[in-house]
């Protein structure tokens, strides 16, 4: 019998641009410095303007205006590490009457080759975020890349009242992977060796490219039939269990967990056919011959409970799927640090991501 639980995950409450800063500086003296820095470290390079280390509030403003795109003729993009390059913005179908795309990063003195593939999935709570959240500089992304790996990172439709739901994501996901093999040749894809890799929501979305079938959550017809051969999948702090309650019943932070079901879900919490909650949970596609998965999560995570990844690697050991599981010590949501030293440190984290991708990518 399914126990309804389900939603999610709202990130962060949200603070004004001052009051960020404010929090992040944490002695006071009107700049931040990459110890105090808890965000993404691509980040923190690019609004760091001068490059002295420090983030003035003066840089921070001209950061977030660029972004914005006022004060300019274009939204400016991210700047790209030293030798890598990318194909920006590539449609891999329309949905709503909108453009959904993809960017495609690669080292440039590889770019002839056909790479391996690493699949972001950004997070958000479904109903935010977008594909600049992939790190370049840093992080598992950036390991790979140093191997001639690809990095494909992608948008894909965001939950609304009345709009797409949790099931339209995980359909727009499935599709950009169809895209990118479709086109393996033109895109120089080795398509025997694609990995998916997700934070919070994203998370979730990798399990379920890297458990489902080719013929689930159907979407483009130009993309039908189209195989999605994923090696092995990564969850850093994601949902994988939608169906039961007391999953959720340390989550402290957010909406509370049935405010947002009417948002990612079709049927309500009160509704007598679940089955959307369970089509959209990944445990629920374990099988022993599933493809190896590797769950990282802080085990004070407020939003988005510890026990999640605890149920989903119980389930692989009851099936005998191959799971391993990176239990990071005193990390909330992101893995940012709650109470005492975080363990494994960030850059352990980084590493042991890596490795299980390179390992189950041979």
């Amino acid at each position: 019998m399914l126990i309804l639980a389900p939603a999610i995950m709202a990130e962060e409450p949200k603070q004004t641009p001052a009051e960020k800063f404010k929090a992040l500086d944490a002695n006071g003296d009107g700049k931040i410095s990459r110890a105090e820095w808890k965000e993404d470290g691509d980040l923190f390079s690019a609004m760091d303007g001068d490059k002295d280390g420090f983030i003035t509030q003066e840089e921070a403003r001209a950061y977030l205006k660029a972004r914005s795109g006022k004060g300019g003729s274009k939204k400016e993009k991210r700047p790209l590490p030293d030798g890598v390059v990318c194909e920006r913005d590539v449609v891999y179908k329309k949905a709503g009457g909108a453009d959904l795309a993809l960017d495609l990063y690669r080292r440039k003195d590889r770019a002839a080759d056909a790479a391996p593939l690493l699949v972001f999935i950004h997070g958000g709570g479904f109903v935010a975020g977008n594909k600049d959240a992939v790190r370049l500089a840093n992080g598992p992304a950036a390991q790979l890349l140093d191997r001639g790996w690809a990095v494909a990172s992608l948008d894909y439709r965001l939950c609304r009242e009345g709009g797409p739901r949790l099931v339209d994501c995980i359909v727009d996901c499935k599709d950009a992977l169809r895209y990118l093999v479709k086109n393996a040749a033109s895109l120089k894809i080795d398509t025997a060796r694609i990995a998916v890799w997700g934070t919070s929501a994203g998370a979730s979305l990798s399990l379920l490219l890297g458990l489902t079938g080719d013929a689930d959550f159907p979407g483009d017809p130009a993309l039908a039939g189209v195989s999605t051969p994923v090696r092995c999948s990564v969850s850093w702090f994601g949902v994988t269990d939608f169906t039961r309650l007391e999953l959720f019943k340390d989550r402290t932070r957010g909406d509370e967990p049935l405010t947002k079901a009417a948002v990612l879900f079709a049927t309500k919490p009160d509704a007598a056919d679940l089955s959307e909650y369970a089509r959209c949970s990944p445990v629920k596609y374990l099988a022993k011959d599933s493809r190896p998965i590797l769950l990282a999560h802080g085990d004070k995570d407020p939003v988005v409970p510890f026990v999640q990844s605890e149920w989903m690697e119980k389930r692989c050991k009851e099936l005998g799927a191959p799971c391993e599981f990176v239990r990071v010590a005193n990390a909330a949501h992101g893995f940012k640090k709650e109470g005492g030293t975080v363990e494994p440190s960030h850059e352990e984290i980084d590493a042991k991501t890596a490795a299980f991708l390179l390992k189950n990518t041979p």
